[in-house]
């Protein structure tokens, strides 16, 4: 029992795997190589295992020796594997197939060739089959046809396929070519004639028929033909198919001229002029072309004739002749006209010109109107344009001038009106001007035209010094708008009559009423001229300033440059009080009975303001509420009222530390008071 314990035990852990347990033998091969190739393989846990294996071959009542390879079929052959080592034994069946793996052989040609319209061959006469096993009768053979259309020239594919009984096939691809062997029939149906220069169409003569293809190639060999030239020449006809086939006729073609000469005559004639000569140039000149296909031909073939009196205005015919030496004749017919061509003319006979504001009498002196057929009084003259002579320009005129053929003559011409008088200048005052100043001509002249209000004027002033006195040329040109010029040539003269200029850096000042004397020079910013060098110490300055009384008052500035000009300036300065608080006034509080000094209560600050108060309804021995009320007027007459409240209180018991402090504050308040009136009367 432990040793099948122990069997059982093992074959959970080992597994067994064949390989190669169905082999194909091929037909007649020897079988000894393909029996040893069934294997088997040990595995533990999934590894394989390298070890010693033994097989026996063909058990369980099955042989290796029935095996024959000559003939096709399957052989099943158990296999038995022993492990020794591990004591593990495996049986597996194999299965042998000898196999036919060698394709029939069909012998046929690669290229068939059949006419066109021939009947299919039948390809099992033609084809031989053979295969190493089956006999012919036992190879299925299919033939694919399909393709091939017998009334259509062309290579078409057909398939051969030969198939043995162990499915080895073998396909073929035959080339099936259909081809035309007959030659395209030409019928000529009429004869080969052709104008000289002309090209040969060859369809036009003949027909070409054939049993396939509907185009057929047609060439003609005309080598020995001079289509150039009048005559017969032999001529070569092919026709050839598609598969080339060949057809070759041999005749002849004629090249003859039937064309007639081309006589081109001019259209739109003109007619031809009342009085005009008739000349051979003129009845050759309304030929446009005139040309033959063949012959070369002059004017002097030509045969004209004609009915044309040109003193009489009419229709007349010109016939024209021409014929070539095929006697081919041309005939060409031209309708012209005798009529009054001729235009009026118009000829200006002076130069068409005024100046302006003149006044134009009549055109007609300007122009001789005529025509070679009717009277003057007989044409229309019609004249458009206007020419306004007070205004210089080009005007046009347009004249059209028609006579009673309907001849009509227009013409433009351009009127000037023109000015040919120069400006006037005219000079209104000497030519003087002050140093460095700017010379605005305007001032000084006029400039006056007959016709333009503005005028072109240069000036020409560039040796004039404007910043040196002296005297210098000066020019002047003038243009109207037709060029006219004015010139006008003068001396001009630069002179300083420039007064010297004085900038304060203050126009008005405000003192102090009572305030010392100011240094006036101070306030003179600069002092400039536009020719002299001037400084500040020049400045001479006059002034009588009450500095005690309040007004306004003037200081005068005066410095006078080189040329005694005098220049000014004015500071103006105001005395006034300003205007300040006055005083302070502080309310009292005091026991009955003890004299009040009111001013002691009141802080006066403006030093020059009148005061005065009224205070003797106040009882300083009656308890109450009493008020004063103080006045204060300044210098400028200015009044302010201040009100003090008093009040008197009733009297306690005397109590000497009670007054100590007040008194002391009291003291020190006199004293200083004192201080600071002595300190401001020594300033």
């Amino acid at each position: 029992m432990a040793f099948f314990a122990s069997l059982f035990k093992l074959s959970l852990i080992f597994q067994v795997f064949w390989n190669n347990t169905t082999i194909n033998i091929p037909l007649n091969e020897p079988v000894d190589q393909y029996v040893i190739m069934p294997e088997a393989s040990l595995y533990k846990d999934d590894q394989k295992i390298t070890t010693e294996v033994n097989y026996l071959r063909g058990t369980n009542h099955t042989f290796i020796s029935v095996i024959n390879s000559k003939y096709v079929r399957t052989y099943h052959i158990y296999y038995e594997a022993y492990f020794p080592l591990y004591n593990v034994q495996s049986r597996t069946l194999v299965t042998f197939n000898i196999v036919d793996d060698i394709p029939p052989e069909i012998d046929v040609d690669k290229v068939i060739q059949m006419p066109l319209g021939e009947k299919i061959i039948d390809f099992k006469k033609i084809i031989k089959v053979s295969d190493n096993y089956d006999s012919e009768s036992n190879i299925d053979l299919f033939i694919d046809s399909s393709k091939v259309n017998i009334h259509v020239v062309g290579t078409y594919e057909v398939i051969i396929r030969a198939t043995d009984q162990s499915k080895n096939t073998t396909t073929k691809i035959v080339q099936y070519e259909i081809y035309d062997h007959i030659a395209p029939v030409i019928t000529i149906t009429k004869p080969l004639t052709i104008e000289v220069h002309q090209k040969l169409d060859i369809h036009s003569f003949l027909s070409v028929k054939d049993n396939y293809d509907k185009n057929v190639e047609i060439t003609v060999d005309t080598r020995f033909v001079d289509f150039m030239k009048l005559g017969t020449y032999p001529l070569f006809i092919y026709a050839i198919d598609a598969s080339k086939n060949t057809t070759i006729v041999e005749t002849t073609i004629t090249i003859v001229d039937t064309t007639k000469p081309i006589i081109q005559l001019k259209s739109n004639i003109e007619p031809i002029n009342y009085l005009e000569e008739i000349t051979d140039e003129l009845l050759y000149s309304y030929l446009l072309e005139f040309k033959d296909n063949y012959d070369n031909l002059t004017l002097g073939d030509f045969m004209i004739t004609h009915d044309i009196d040109t003193k009489r205005l009419g229709t007349y015919t010109i016939n024209y002749r021409l014929k070539d030496f095929s006697n081919n004749e041309a005939v060409s017919i031209l309708k012209i006209q005798v009529k009054d061509l001729e235009k009026p003319v118009i000829e200006p006979i002076s130069t068409l010109s005024i100046r302006v504001h003149e006044v134009i009498v009549d055109f007609d002196l300007y122009f001789n109107i005529y025509d070679n057929y009717d009277a003057k009084d007989q044409l229309n003259i019609k004249r458009s344009g206007k020419v306004d002579t007070s205004t210089i320009g080009i005007y046009k005129l347009e004249y059209e001038v028609t006579d009673t053929n309907k001849n009509t003559t227009k013409a433009v011409y351009y009127f000037e009106v023109y000015d040919d008088i120069k400006p006037e200048i005219l000079q209104l005052k000497a030519l003087k001007i002050d140093v460095d100043s700017h010379f605005n001509m305007y001032e000084y002249f006029d400039f006056i035209d007959n016709y333009d209000d503005e005028l072109v004027i240069f000036l020409f002033d560039e040796n004039v010094q404007y910043d040196k006195i002296g005297n210098y040329p000066i020019n002047i040109a003038v243009y109207d708008s037709s060029m006219n010029e004015a010139i006008y040539n003068g001396v001009i003269e630069i002179f300083d009559a420039v007064e010297p200029t004085i900038k304060l850096s203050k126009q008005s000042i405000y003192l102090t009423l009572g305030m010392q004397v100011v240094d006036y020079k101070s306030y003179i910013q600069d002092v400039f001229d536009n020719h002299s060098d001037l400084n500040i110490s020049q400045v001479n300055i006059y002034e009588d300033v009450n500095y005690e009384k309040i007004g306004k008052y003037f200081v005068n500035y005066e410095i006078y440059d080189d040329a005694h000009n005098l220049g000014k300036a004015i500071l103006t300065v105001y005395i006034d009080y300003p205007y300040q608080k006055m005083a302070l006034v502080e309310d009292i509080s005091i026991e009955q009975g003890i004299p009040i000094n009111f001013l002691e209560y009141v802080d006066i600050i403006d030093s020059h303001a009148k005061v005065s108060y009224d205070a003797s309804h106040v009882d300083i021995n009656t308890p109450g509420i009493y008020y004063v009320t103080y006045y204060f007027t300044n210098p400028r007459g200015i009044s302010e009222a201040y009100v003090q409240r008093i009040e008197i209180n009733e009297m306690k018991d005397f109590n000497l530390l009670n007054y100590t402090i007040p008194l002391i504050i009291i003291g020190i308040g006199i004293f200083l008071c004192v201080f600071i009136v002595k300190k401001d009367k020594s300033f």
